[in-house]
């Protein structure tokens, strides 16, 4: 084969997962999957899909049954605003060195912020999933943080759900519940009883 053939035969490769991506996405709106960044789950059809994204060229297209375990990841951190030279200042032109130390004092506000929140789905081949929510660092009490959280309870339910369903019809047992790494099998070495 020449390296023509090669160049070939990749781009009717890269055309068929293209069309195969496609034909899968149409699917998923037909059977109205919900969308979590860049990740699907069907509950008709009962796949979990994960579509391309800028950080992994690769899709791929799992049975619920396959998903082992998921991992909620939030992280935050608090926050201080700064006025306190601001109110100082004012404070001193309008009530003189006392105005100055109140300002001072009173300038300064914490307040919390999420800067990620996220969700890890391992499936059967031991492959982990970062489905993100909040990428960006939001006020703890903001609208839209509220809403993610709502967003991440409701996805934790699901992943809830189908691992339950999971356990019922045994394709996987309670005891590999977690986010397990394959082991190496050791008992053929020497040494080792």
């Amino acid at each position: 084969m020449n390296v023509f053939d090669k160049i070939s035969n990749h781009h009717a490769k890269v055309k068929e997962n293209k069309q195969t991506a496609k034909e899968i996405k149409k699917q998923l709106k037909t059977n109205k999957a919900k969308k979590y960044g860049f990740c699907w789950f069907d509950d008709i059809d009962n796949v979990f899909y994960k579509e391309k994204s800028p950080l992994d060229s690769t899709a791929k297209k799992y049975a619920y049954s396959e998903i082992m375990s998921y991992e909620p990841v939030i992280t935050g951190s608090s926050k201080t605003k700064h006025h306190g030279i601001t109110r100082a200042v004012a404070g001193g032109l309008i009530a003189g060195g006392a105005g100055a130390v109140v300002g001072a004092i009173t300038g300064g506000k914490n307040y919390d912020v999420y800067d990620n929140i996220e969700i890890v789905v391992q499936t059967s081949d031991y492959s982990r999933y970062h489905i993100s929510l909040l990428s960006t660092s939001m006020k703890a009490d903001s609208f839209a943080v509220k809403a993610i959280l709502d967003k991440l309870e409701q996805l934790s339910i699901k992943l809830d759900r189908i691992i339950a369903a999971n356990i019922d019809n045994g394709s996987i047992h309670q005891d590999k519940i977690g986010f397990d790494q394959p082991q190496p099998d050791i008992s053929n070495h020497s040494g080792i009883k």
